[in-house]
């Protein structure tokens, strides 16, 4: 996430106009793949002060875009079939974890010139990295996270009480 804020810091000066129907326009033209490959609905978007997301959704998860105004692109991809064996556990994967299990090394991306490309950008990974996620492959991620938290409570002996 840290790198999706500092292309977002570069990005504010850039995008100073761009709102949150800009915004929407923008996730409906370029994530449309989720209606039309994936069976997913696209819901109303939100506006909740300088922030705005979209949610596509199916019955095994949910694609959530979102963006705050002079701030970044996230996407974020929720499993909602997982059942916690742990507390520790989340359901919600956001895109940079997504890149990390999907496959070789990516080569360094350039750093988009403004929040529609940053959008594009976005969904042009979620389509070709995330392409297993969405068809409801979930178990890469969900063995990362279990080792993430294996990992967390070897190190904090607190944490397991």
């Amino acid at each position: 996430m840290f790198l999706a804020k500092a292309v977002a810091a570069a990005l504010g000066t850039l995008d100073a106009m761009y709102t949150h129907e800009n915004f929407a326009a923008d996730v409906a033209r370029n994530f449309g793949f989720l209606e039309t490959e994936y069976g997913m609905r696209r819901e109303p978007p939100n506006v909740a002060g300088v922030g705005s997301w979209v949610v596509y959704a199916n019955a095994l998860m949910k694609v959530v875009v979102e963006h705050e105004v002079g701030g970044y692109c996230g996407v974020s991809v929720v499993n909602l079939r997982h059942v916690k064996h742990d507390p520790m556990e989340r359901s919600e994967f956001d895109l940079e974890e997504i890149i990390a299990v999907g496959g070789p090394r990516q080569t360094r991306r350039q750093d988009p010139r403004s929040m529609s490309e940053a959008v594009q950008k976005s969904a042009e990974t979620l389509r070709t990295v995330g392409a297993s996620v969405l068809k409801g492959d979930f178990e890469a991620l969900h063995a990362r996270q279990r080792r993430n938290v294996e990992a967390a409570r070897r190190n904090n002996p607190l944490s397991s009480n």
